[in-house]
């Protein structure tokens, strides 16, 4: 036979490939007549009379015409657009489905820029390419993963008082407790050693720098005291009952202080002079002083003062003069009052809060929404104390069952991340046996800021209870929560959050 020559199964030869073509129009003529039936039973004959190239040829047309990717079809702008709606989970997944699909979804900044800020992530400036805004996204979803599952923090004992610790202070690294039993000390919190001890009196409230370590005590005075030596360098006297709280300031050379006798009392710092003593009208004990400066490009600073009923806002001026006295009445209740700092501004926390929740902004004050926390999220517990607040995550200080407190940290859709339960901590109606570590997490985890000293309280024992953060979990632990989450489970959920027991 020719080479040009072909012939089929039939006999019937072709000199021609256009006699092949014309054959083939003919049969399609009559296939496309064909019922839906007929057509399947002339597509199996064909099949049972093909060869291994024919069938190979086959599946490699089938695979395209029915196994077609879309993302592959479409332009990169219309990939990246459609990619942006998946939520973090869903993302993950397509990471996997094949080599296409994990490189196209990898070089996808909005995507990962999205999921970050889902999550909770602090973006900041230098991250700017797909490649760092994952991995910051892996980083911080692996955090929560140990906040899942109970390990994202660790527990330690510091024991060395001898009386009841009334004052607790973070700075720096370093933890300060005040003590019934006429001492402060010193502790270094990434050794858990105690590095000083000062003899003090006893001890209501303590603050620290890194130069001179500042005192309020149940003797009606306080003092300031030489770091390094534990020397006592002033004393400032003046009140008739209990000092309960002090605050310090170089930049203005200033002391506060407020107590039992319903009196704020202004010092200079450097010579133990009073220079004014503020009176509350007998509304109630003062149980916290900070002085404020709201604007850093100011020199203006505010004292801010909070009784269990009452804001009040003294404005500082040059030469340390007083003036513009203001006051907002909160409603009373158990909930122990609280000023916290965030960026420039200072959150009053005075009630329930469902109504309390103060900002004070450029020494004026204006009251939160309701809607900032959802006070449903907790029926059946108490919130004692708001703890911290930041642009994504607050923490609070809640009742819980058999007189234990636990701590609530929730995102900034109110959700509830994780419940930790704490031990027999000391109870206080001013807020000064508990203290909060490193707090840049509050504005957003960023892959670093989750370490060091989480909480730390006195307990009824006399000792101090320090929560740490942990080592963030291995991949192995990110692929158990990669399974769980594909399962279905909604981890935003607040129910579906493990309550964590550090005990």
């Amino acid at each position: 036979m020719a080479d040009n020559q072909m012939r089929n199964d039939d006999g019937l030869s072709f000199n021609k490939v256009s006699d092949v073509d014309n054959w083939l129009k003919t049969v399609g003529k009559h296939f496309i007549e064909l019922s839906d039936d007929n057509k399947n039973r002339t597509l199996d004959y064909l099949i049972q009379n093909s060869g291994a190239k024919q069938l190979y040829h086959l599946s490699e047309k089938l695979n395209c015409l029915l196994k077609r990717d879309f993302l592959k079809l479409l332009p990169p702008e219309m990939s990246f657009y459609l990619l942006k709606f998946l939520d973090p989970k869903s993302l993950l997944a397509c990471c996997q489905v094949s080599r296409y699909w994990n490189k196209t979804v990898n070089s996808c900044v909005d995507c990962w820029k999205r999921s970050c800020e889902k999550i909770g992530v602090k973006i900041t400036d230098g991250v700017t390419s797909a490649k760092e805004y994952k991995k910051l996204f892996t980083t911080v979803y692996a955090r929560q993963i140990n906040l899942d599952n109970g390990t994202a923090f660790t527990a330690e004992y510091l024991h060395g008082h001898t009386d009841r610790v009334m004052a607790i202070y973070y700075h720096n690294g370093l933890l300060a407790t005040g003590s019934d039993d006429r001492t402060v000390r010193l502790w270094d919190c990434e050794t858990g050693q105690c590095l000083k001890i000062y003899n003090t009196h006893t001890v209501a409230d303590v603050k620290f720098d890194s130069k001179q370590l500042v005192t309020a005590s149940f003797d009606n005075t306080a003092a300031c005291w030489d770091l390094a030596t534990g020397v006592r360098m002033r004393h400032y006297r003046g009140h008739v009952g209990a000092v309960f709280t002090v605050d310090f300031n170089e930049d203005v050379d200033i002391l506060v202080t407020g107590g039992i006798d319903y009196t704020i009392k202004i010092w200079m710092f450097s010579e133990a002079l009073l220079l004014h003593s503020l009176n509350t009208y007998n509304a109630g004990w003062i149980t916290k002083v900070l002085i404020h400066r709201a604007d850093m490009n100011s020199k203006q600073f505010s004292i801010v003062c909070i009784d269990f009923s009452y804001i009040y806002v003294w404005n500082i001026a040059g030469h340390h003069k007083v003036s513009d006295f203001k006051g907002w009445p909160a409603a009373h209740s158990c909930f122990v009052p609280t000023l916290l700092k965030h960026g420039q501004d200072l959150y009053c926390c005075v009630s329930d809060i469902q109504h309390s929740i103060f900002s004070i902004q450029k020494n004026s004050l204006v009251e939160s929404s309701a809607s900032d926390v959802q006070p449903v999220l907790y029926p059946k517990a108490g919130i004692q104390a708001m703890l911290g607040i930041g642009d994504q995550f607050r923490m609070f200080l809640s009742d819980a069952p058999v007189d234990h407190y636990k701590i609530d940290i929730v995102n900034h859709n109110s959700k509830r991340l994780c419940s930790i339960k704490l031990p027999d901590c000391r109870p206080t109606k001013r807020g000064s046996t508990f203290t909060l570590g490193e707090r840049g997490w509050f504005d957003g985890f960023d892959g670093v800021n989750d370490k060091g000293v989480f909480f730390a309280a006195s307990l009824r024992d006399h000792s101090i209870y320090m929560l740490k953060w942990k080592p963030r979990c291995n991949k192995q632990e990110v692929g158990s929560l990669n399974d769980k989450r594909s399962s279905g489970v909604d981890m935003s959920n607040t129910d579906s959050f493990q309550k964590l027991s550090v005990e």
